[in-house]
């Protein structure tokens, strides 16, 4: 039996799509910078669908990213979740920012993936080499997490804004930070693939930076 996954992210990039078939990438779309909006999204998964002469019925699961990262993008890529998952009547996953940013990068070492949060800000997790979490959400300003992870055997996966920011405090080339060069929604199926038996719709619960720590 065929399984077909689709996912998309409109939180760290602009509307990035991948299609999945039996653990491989049939194909997919990197957004253009900006151009995130649940139109521009739409019309990429319709046109996706169609040059790979796949069947809407044939989708067993949509995948989406559920934050931390962009407010509007958090919001488009779960509004467009449940909208497809009703008239497609297929099942939904919903995977942290964070994780897929862990899973980016191939590395042995620990990884520690961040997201901007504003207000001088990265909202992060550690992982384990495995891609394990090992605990929870922390929001730190760019130089104490810099200066947290200094000198330590740590890979740092950031999104492309939380990047930039380094790069200001740190101009220098740094070798154990990274931004994702790869199509985010082509790590996020993946990391679906792996999880499709079983797979129940669930809600797609937002997780949004500040929500986290205003609350405390």
């Amino acid at each position: 039996m065929s399984e077909t996954i689709l996912a998309f992210d409109t939180v760290v990039s602009s509307g990035d799509v991948s299609v999945w078939r039996d653990g491989r990438e049939l194909d997919s779309s990197t957004g253009e910078s900006g151009a995130s909006s649940s139109e521009t999204l739409l019309n990429t998964i319709s046109r996706i669908i169609e040059e790979n002469q796949l069947e809407r019925s044939e989708i067993d699961l949509l995948a989406v990213s559920l934050g931390p990262g962009s407010y509007t993008g958090i919001r488009i890529g779960i509004a467009t979740a449940y909208g497809l998952s009703a008239s497609l009547n297929c099942e939904t996953i919903g995977l942290s920012t964070l994780e897929i940013l862990a899973n980016s990068i191939e590395t042995n070492e620990w990884v520690v993936s961040g997201v901007w949060a504003g207000r001088n800000e990265i909202a992060h997790q550690e992982f384990e080499a495995g891609k394990d979490v090992i605990g929870g959400i922390e929001l730190e300003t760019v130089e104490d997490l810099l200066s947290k992870y200094s000198g330590r055997n740590v890979k740092i996966a950031l999104d492309r804004k939380s990047f930039e920011e380094v790069r200001k405090v740190r101009p220098k080339p740094l070798d154990n930070i990274f931004t994702p060069k790869t199509n985010i929604a082509s790590v996020l199926a993946e990391i679906a693939a792996g999880r499709l038996v079983g797979a129940t719709g669930v809600e797609l619960t937002p997780i949004y930076s500040r929500s986290l720590f205003d609350k405390k």
